[in-house]
């Protein structure tokens, strides 16, 4: 008897594609991929002793997670550092980092991760070396922004990282004496002096490994370096039942990667090489991202643009001849304007579906632009949730008008644009980001938990060039599944941010329930 190994029966069951069966209750699972979607009655026929009959009652039924932007292999390791979300005066912060100073040997390390001075209610400033050296001259500290795209260290950290006093992107005075703030290609510096032991790498994966089934999770978008590519590999040889990963390598690896002939890994591994990513901005928390017009709280200040349309075009012609795809970090509207630009000019961005990350401060002829060029577009609807919202960060940095009118995540969906949604791990948290697109400040703008859902699912396997085997719950697919409590179908953005995760089937395996 052909019997299936899993039958899921009851609960309200999204596909997110078209199903030709119609009205369906039940799936049957074999050898890790859906076999069958159709009517319980129909399907008992596949009923054996070792069939495992899942109970989904009450449940909303959807493929699992795919974020098509994340950073596993670094959230692992900032899961070892101290983390300073939470905290929201800057006093607090000192407080805590020195009671930390006060328990570690000096000498060692302190490493902080995810400050964000915005929600700080006594002093909303970044920090500076002045700050970091009263907590401790004896330890070298090293605290990153939420945003990934600035940091600060101490004097310590300074000598100790060899840091050369022209490295682009350190922040001086007026004076012209060190800050202490670091951004964009300074942290490149810092975080690569950080994180080149091997083995803390696979530790690293194994910690992003649990934080995956934790949030349902079962395919990412990752960005790598050789080493972290090695990491993964090698962890994943020894656990079978981890997520995917499309791996872009970031570009300063682009002539290396040429160089060793790497197109793709086979699917066996779990891992295949997607293309290149490079950032052509940086954030509007950090004032780094590129604009049209300045920023309100800084009128001298309108960001910059970290390439010339020249370089891009010759890191674009490397990588079609390779056929990679390329995936370009862009957040303000001039950025996006050059980005779009340079993409005219490239011949395989359809084919290859090139992208841009983030696409923040979108206009109108952005939309449309992407559109025909057939360009797909990799948002972070948790930026939405956590400063978007009025009162928020990007309403002070930007203003109301500027603020309230970015990822219009309605007209972008409803315009036939691919849209693709991921986490950039701030948080790691698929439901977050759903609940952020349901809350956009503009009522026009919010979409519906389904159309979030496909974002998070099939339109983030097509932007990772993997929507024929998985994204979908569809007859030959990998039976990637995850069952919400509660029926989600008409839910608000409070019910899903509240609910759980009942069951995650990863390749048919059951990988978490409650």
């Amino acid at each position: 008897m052909n019997c299936y190994d899993i039958i899921v029966k009851g609960g309200n069951i999204l596909t997110p594609e078209p199903v030709k069966e119609g009205y369906v209750d039940s799936i049957g699972i074999k050898a890790g991929k859906i076999a069958s979607l159709g009517l319980i009655h129909d399907i008992r026929s596949k009923v054996c002793l070792k069939t495992k009959i899942i109970n989904a009652e009450g449940t909303t039924i959807i493929p699992a997670f795919i974020d098509a932007h994340t950073h596993m292999v670094d959230m692992g390791f900032r899961m070892g550092w101290i983390d300073l979300s939470g905290v929201n005066k800057f006093m607090d912060m000192m407080t805590l980092l020195s009671e930390v100073a006060s328990k570690t040997p000096k000498g060692q390390w302190i490493i902080g991760h995810s400050w964000d001075e915005s929600k700080w209610k006594d002093e909303p400033r970044y920090p500076t070396l002045k700050d970091l050296d009263e907590i401790s001259r004896d330890h070298p500290i090293y605290l990153r922004r939420i945003d990934g795209h600035m940091g600060v260290i101490n004097s310590l950290a300074y000598e100790k990282l060899k840091i050369p006093h022209d490295l682009p992107y350190l922040v001086f005075d007026e004076k012209g004496k060190f800050t202490g703030l670091i951004k964009e290609k300074a942290m490149e510096y810092v975080d690569a002096k950080l994180k080149s032991n091997q083995r803390e790498l696979i530790k690293a994966v194994e910690r992003s490994h649990k934080v995956a089934i934790n949030n349902g999770v079962t395919a990412v978008g990752e960005f790598v370096t050789p080493e972290s590519l090695n990491a993964l590999n090698q962890y994943f040889a020894r656990n079978f039942n981890m997520y995917k990963v499309t791996a872009y390598f970031w570009v300063e690896y682009l002539d290396y990667v040429l160089k060793m002939g790497i197109r793709t890994f086979t699917r066996t591994s779990k891992i295949k090489i997607g293309g290149v990513k490079l950032m052509v901005d940086g954030s509007i928390g950090s004032r780094t991202a590129a604009l049209r017009e300045p920023y309100k709280d800084d009128p001298s200040n309108k960001g910059k643009l970290l390439f010339t349309e020249e370089e891009l075009e010759e890191i674009i012609l490397k990588a079609e001849k390779a056929d990679m795809q390329v995936v370009i970090h862009a957040i303000g509207d001039r950025a996006i304007d050059t980005v779009i630009d340079v993409y005219k000019k490239a011949r395989k961005v359809r084919e290859l579906r090139h992208r841009i990350e983030h696409f923040e401060m979108v206009h109108e002829e952005h939309i449309m632009a992407v559109k025909k060029l057939g360009i797909v577009v990799s948002m972070q609807p948790n930026f939405t949730a956590n400063w978007q919202q009025r009162g928020g960060l990007y309403e002070r940095r930007l203003g109301w008008e500027r603020a309230k009118k970015m990822n219009p995540y309605k007209q972008i969906y409803e315009s036939g644009v691919i849209m693709a949604f991921g986490s950039d791990n701030m948080p790691f948290d698929p439901l977050y980001g759903i609940y952020g697109a349901m809350s956009h400040p503009l009522v026009e703008e919010r979409l519906t938990f389904e159309e979030a859902v496909k974002a998070y699912t099939y339109y983030s396997a097509v932007a990772n060039n993997s929507e024929k085997y998985r994204g979908s719950i569809s007859p030959g697919k990998e039976a990637d599944i995850v069952m919400l409590e509660g029926n989600l179908v008409r839910a608000l953005p409070v019910d899903v941010l509240n609910t759980k995760i009942r069951y995650f089937l990863q390749d048919g395996r059951l990988s978490r329930s409650l």
